[in-house]
């Protein structure tokens, strides 16, 4: 569900304007543990959950990379990155936050950052969104103003029905943002570097060498 609350909102749009968006979520979700389901049971809910989520924000390619939320390495998520970027070209970058909590969106960010590196790409924009921890003005340099595509972005997060009760937070965060950056609508808050940058400000935060 991180695509839709950090920039689900952003990838309507990006969609509406003719852009060609590809979403790729990392893992299966199978370590959460709404009403007791089983791993297997939860990850194919998740899975048909993010499916319909992504087709309400316009994702013209979903690669759900199925790695086993907690259970796998950091370099073979790296290594389907690296192959990602290769054949999809990317000019745009959306990616978890490098100061996030949760544990997976940290690996993801790392993982992006090293496959960054590794490929030595230099055509993509990296933004990172924020999730359940604020970039703050000190560090969001850019505001997407959702407009009509808030309502696309609020579908997508209703899709993921597992996670009702685990998503409420993200309604006080989106008042939060509208409050801080003093919107009436909703905004979408991203940090913006360019590829040069992407290692040396994520190693700060994540320990990159």
């Amino acid at each position: 569900d991180a695509e839709s609350v950090g920039c689900g909102g952003t990838m309507a749009l990006h969609a509406r304007a003719g852009d060609t968006v590809c979403l790729v979520i990392a893992t299966d979700g199978g370590s959460s543990r709404a009403a007791s389901r089983s791993r297997s049971r939860m990850a194919g809910m998740r899975a048909r959950e993010a499916q319909t989520a992504t087709q309400l924000l316009e994702a013209r390619t979903v690669l759900q990379l199925g790695f086993a939320e907690g259970h796998y390495l950091q370099s073979d998520l790296q290594a389907r990155i690296e192959d990602i970027i290769r054949g999809f070209e990317p000019t745009l970058i959306y990616t978890t936050s490098c100061i996030d909590y949760h544990p997976e969106h940290g690996k993801v960010a790392s993982a992006l950052a090293k496959a960054l590196e590794a490929v030595k790409y230099t055509r993509a924009t990296v933004r990172i969104y924020e999730i359940q921890v604020p970039l703050t003005s000190n560090l969001t340099n850019m505001l997407a103003i959702l407009g009509p595509a808030d309502r696309a972005k609020r579908r997508a997060l209703e899709a993921y029905q597992t996670q009702e009760q685990s998503l409420i937070w993200s309604r006080r965060h989106a008042l939060y943002t509208r409050r801080l950056y003093r919107h009436a609508g909703e905004v979408d808050a991203v940090w913006e570097l360019f590829r040069p940058e992407v290692r040396r400000v994520m190693g700060r935060f994540l320990g990159l060498v």
